[in-house]
């Protein structure tokens, strides 16, 4: 099923404001508002290394199963 055009122009929006800002940007990102989910790497940009290994250790601790994965999923180590 197709998106709605409101939800098609919304991410055209979104991503002719992220490509103008990127000059500006540090690379890193919000989780909540980092647009569409994408790989490892990309959803990893939210935090510091050290916090996103500190994430992942702690989901593979209470969350082994990755139950809770939709979204910008944080991937168990």
């Amino acid at each position: 099923m197709p998106a709605p055009p409101v939800a098609e122009a919304v991410e055209q929006a979104t991503r002719r404001l992220y490509t103008a800002m990127t000059p500006y940007g540090t690379g890193r990102t919000m989780v909540n508002i980092h647009g569409t989910p994408g790989d490892e790497q990309d959803r990893a940009r939210a935090w510091t290394p050290e916090v996103y290994a500190r994430l992942r250790h702690d989901k593979s601790v209470y969350d082994p199963d990755n139950l809770l994965r939709y979204g910008h999923t944080v991937t168990p180590a």
